[in-house]
């Protein structure tokens, strides 16, 4: 081992700022996302801090691995700082937008892009405590890990459907990872997740509990390197060894999903070839069999051949069955979710994930930044910001009223890039496959 690197104290302070904190802890750059009481959404002084240390980090021999959490016991990353994004896209069509060239909300989702691209591409194991809540520009950090580890506390979503966007951040190409019945509905719906149902969908690799990372700096720094992080060994030995430390048990497995219990209603209804619209009515017919069962079973109860159609009902997983209950409670939650939504964004997120599962991630980040900068003028983002966050009416008035009104070829001009015959601003060399 290096002399230079034996010498190192156990905890050394990188960098202190007010929005995020980074400190070396026994050859571990720790990454503390430190804006608890806005759950720790990301601001692009943020974002411009953590692609200057994470490169500085990534060429630095001592360092053998990055861990990224959040500050705080509520989230890990709530997003980003989307009224910040608000704020800008009217600003800059009030023609307030100053003149230090592009406005914030061009340039946040340009940087966050490359930041989550570089996270996917990184030369070291980063692991990330996904403790609390985790959506949106959370995910986007947490998703390029190869160690994810939730807690008991975790709740993790995509839920930018609900205000008039899509999920992003490379949400194409890590919810490809599941078969496309799940991707779609976590992507449609924005359903939140809980630790063994992130575990089941493939969003994370492992639980622990909360308590276990009160102490994160004293494990972190117990660990001895001299037999994994040596001349020789890969990240795949250091990661295993961060695994060890971090885990020793998990209380929780996908075993333990709740979402298994709904799994064959949920493959059934959210098919690649179904539209929003269509789920919808299958979700509605899943609610209708079980009252029908109920109806029917009443109707035979006063028969004389009544008690016999009743336990054949049950046999055969009828009303009065907990599995059929509960396919049916599911069918009532989801559509209530999905209807919340916006039907032209939803129905544009459909296509950005199926488009996805064909695509390489730079691409998958490009063909993500042409829809979300179409969002602002041409989708339902700044609607869904002003009565969600801004105003808080919690009426938003999308541009298509209902998901059964939406146009295909509205849909399609979602993805005909803003820059068109000019260079894109995450083309090569800026993204590399």
């Amino acid at each position: 081992m290096n002399a230079s690197i034996e010498s190192l104290p156990p905890r050394v302070e990188v960098e202190a700022t007010e929005e995020v904190r980074f400190e070396v802890v026994n050859r571990v750059g720790l990454v503390t996302l430190n804006r608890p009481r806005q759950l720790n959404a990301l601001s692009y002084p943020m974002i411009l801090a953590l692609r200057k240390q994470l490169r500085q980090w990534a060429s630095q021999h001592d360092i053998v691995a990055v861990m990224l959490r959040g500050a705080g016991e509520k989230a890990f990353c709530a997003g980003g700082d989307i009224r910040a994004l608000y704020d800008s896209y009217r600003d800059d069509v009030a023609g307030h937008g100053g003149n230090d060239g592009e406005p914030l909300y061009r340039r946040f989702f340009v940087d966050e892009y490359q930041l989550d691209f570089e996270l996917h591409r990184y030369p070291k194991p980063v692991v990330a405590l996904m403790d609390g809540i985790v959506m949106g520009g959370g995910m986007g950090l947490a998703q390029a890990a190869p160690l994810r580890v939730v807690t008991e506390r975790s709740r993790v979503a995509m839920p930018e459907t609900g205000i008039g966007l899509v999920p992003d951040v490379g949400a194409s190409h890590f919810l490809a990872r599941m078969t496309p019945e799940l991707a779609l509905y976590v992507g449609l719906t924005g359903v939140t997740l809980g630790a063994a149902d992130t575990l089941l969908c493939g969003l994370a690799d492992v639980a622990v509990d909360s308590a276990a990372l009160v102490e994160l700096e004293a494990t972190l720094a117990s660990i001895d390197w001299s037999g994994s992080a040596g001349p020789g060994n890969n990240g795949d030995t250091v990661l295993g060894t961060l695994r060890r430390v971090l885990v020793p048990a998990s209380p929780v497995t996908a075993a333990d999903a709740p979402l298994l219990k709904v799994l064959p209603a949920l493959l059934r209804h959210f098919r690649a070839d179904a539209t929003p619209a269509e789920i919808l009515q299958g979700l509605a017919g899943e609610q209708d069999a079980c009252c029908a069962d109920r109806a029917d079973r009443a109707d035979g109860a006063d028969r004389a051949d009544g008690a016999d159609r009743a336990d054949g009902a049950n046999r055969a997983g009828g009303s009065d069955s907990p599995e059929r209950a509960e396919r049916a409670e599911w069918a009532a939650k989801t559509a209530t979710l999905l209807r919340g939504r916006s039907p032209l964004m939803t129905a544009v997120t459909r296509e950005l994930l199926l488009r996805g599962r064909r695509l390489d991630l730079a691409d998958c980040f490009r063909m993500e930044l042409d829809v979300v900068s179409r969002a602002f003028t041409d989708g339902d983002f700044i609607e869904g910001v002003r009565a969600l966050i801004v105003d808080k009416d919690q009426t938003p008035h999308w541009r298509v009223a209902s998901h059964d009104k939406v146009d295909a070829q509205a849909v399609r001009a979602f993805f005909e890039s803003p820059w068109p015959g000019k260079r894109h601003p995450l083309g090569p060399p800026v993204l590399t496959p």
